[in-house]
């Protein structure tokens, strides 16, 4: 599951039936901090550059419609699961997940002559 910032400013889940892991992707440079926390709105709060706390109000409503119940019960279980490593806020209205921002892209060639 990945809570994916896009450059349009959109926060959106991808993966939403891998319950297996969860990250949040920032198609952003890793520069633009505070912008990412600002488009991120309801949907996630960042902890510095690496960790992402995200929503759980705001994950459960990305549940897909057609099967809503079955895939709430599966969210659920995972954050059970995350809960004795820390990953889960002690109110339980936030999940932890590392950042991921975009590889620095490599310097130019310089031209020769």
């Amino acid at each position: 599951m990945i809570l994916r910032l896009t450059i349009d400013g959109v926060a959106r889940l991808d993966d939403a039936r891998d319950f297996k892991r969860l990250h949040c992707e920032i198609d952003l440079p890793r520069q633009s901090l505070a912008l990412a926390q600002t488009q991120l709105g309801p949907a996630a709060r960042l902890d510095g550059a690496d960790i992402a706390w995200i929503d759980v109000a705001w994950l459960r409503h990305q549940a897909p419609e057609p099967d809503a119940s079955a895939w709430l019960a599966q969210l659920n279980q995972m954050l059970a699961k995350a809960r004795p490593y820390g990953w889960v806020s002690e109110d339980g209205l936030h999940v932890k997940a590392h950042v991921v921002w975009p590889a620095a892209s490599p310097s130019p060639l310089p031209i020769s002559a």
